[in-house]
């Protein structure tokens, strides 16, 4: 089903969770690792354009920084420069406007 669609290599899914389940880590960082993925999955498919809408990002973005503000700003800017960069190396810029809308968008909320 991914093999058809474009940017396939886009939709790679974070594994932070099962990192920290296998590292042992806090619970607070198990959670951490949760939001972080959850934010990371939906804001890949919204800037890819399946099935995800710009609302559902900003709602996992809210949940992540109601749990921890400091450590979810962190991780959404880290996430930010890392699609940015994956996109910037595999030369899909018409992805880059909608990657800055949502910044954009995000930083407002």
């Amino acid at each position: 089903m991914l093999k058809d669609r474009p940017y396939k290599d886009l939709y790679r899914m974070p594994h932070r969770l099962e990192l920290s389940m296998g590292n042992k880590e806090s619970e607070e960082e198990k959670n951490i690792a949760n939001y972080s993925d959850y934010f990371e999955f939906h804001l890949r498919f919204y800037i890819i354009g399946v099935r995800k809408t710009l609302h559902r990002v900003c709602s996992e973005s809210k949940d992540f920084k109601e749990f921890n503000s400091i450590r979810a700003e962190i991780e959404i800017n880290r996430i930010f420069d890392m699609i940015e960069n994956e996109i910037l190396e595999k030369e899909y810029y018409e992805l880059m406007k909608k990657l800055i809308h949502a910044k954009k968008y995000l930083s407002k909320v």
